[in-house]
């Protein structure tokens, strides 16, 4: 009985080391999983924002990509639209403005005329420096540029969208032409309310998280092979010998029972 008992203990000790191990792995799992899809989703998002805030576009690409293949394209008034920001992150409770520049260049080789600018409307969320979204030019000959620029800053902390900049304008022969710029997504957020969570972040979650699990299974281990299996094992030779000691006094005794019951 005792030996069946003592078995079962560590039994259950191996159950309970495996148990730990599982759940050790089953977290760790968790934890890398989490870290790399955040990140991922962090990296792509990062690279997201800068791909639409950061790249001066040229509006008519069909129409480049057309005058690629016949050179007759180029024979039209082509408007080349430029939008840009100085930054699109703000601390609204800073003074500090956004500034929007506009660059419109003739590139093609014939007049542009009755040029309409618009611009997005901020009367919903933030305070500008536009005070006509609508404007007008009579004509832009080739190679002549146009250039304005407004600012604003946001009323509210939030993410907004600055919208794009259209024009609308027509050749010579009356053919009507639109573009657009592109769109930007502007932060406004006071800095202590800003939560970065990037790939370094959780790479040092998951490495805390390591050494700590791997920390517990080495304070167990030792707990186990050092302090508590010596102690086993020596009251298991101690049982061994007591169980020596008491079965020769059980063989002399039932030798004197068959002695007494000859007589």
């Amino acid at each position: 009985m005792a030996d069946s008992s003592m078995f079962r203990r560590l039994r259950n000790k191996k159950s309970m080391i495996k148990r730990i191990f599982r759940s050790a792995t089953v977290y760790l799992t968790i934890m890398l999983f989490l870290g790399l899809t955040i990140s991922h989703s962090s990296i792509n998002s990062a690279i997201a924002l800068n791909s639409e805030n950061s790249m001066t576009t040229t509006i008519d690409k069909t129409l480049q990509t057309f005058s690629q293949i016949n050179d007759s394209f180029l024979d039209r008034p082509i408007l080349d639209l430029a939008k840009d920001v100085n930054n699109t992150e703000i601390n609204p409770d800073i003074e500090e403005w956004i500034f929007v520049n506009i660059t419109i260049k003739n590139i093609g080789n014939q007049t542009a005329y009755n040029l309409t600018t618009v611009d997005p409307s901020f009367s919903d969320w933030a305070i500008s420096s536009l005070n006509l979204t609508t404007q007008k030019y009579v004509i832009v000959e080739p190679n002549a540029t146009i250039y304005y620029y407004y600012y604003f800053k946001p009323l509210s902390e939030g993410n907004f969208t600055l919208e794009p900049t259209t024009i609308e304008y027509y050749g010579i022969d009356e053919t009507k032409f639109n573009a657009q710029s592109q769109r930007f997504i502007i932060l406004s957020i006071k800095p202590e309310n800003i939560v970065v969570l990037d790939v370094q972040l959780w790479l040092n979650i998951l490495y805390y998280s390591l050494a700590i699990v791997f920390g517990i299974g080495a304070l167990v281990l030792i707990d186990y092979f050092v302090f508590k299996r010596p102690h086993e094992v020596k009251k298991k030779k101690e049982k061994q010998k007591s169980k020596k000691e008491i079965a020769p006094q059980k063989s002399k005794k039932k030798i004197k029972r068959k002695t007494k019951k000859r007589r």
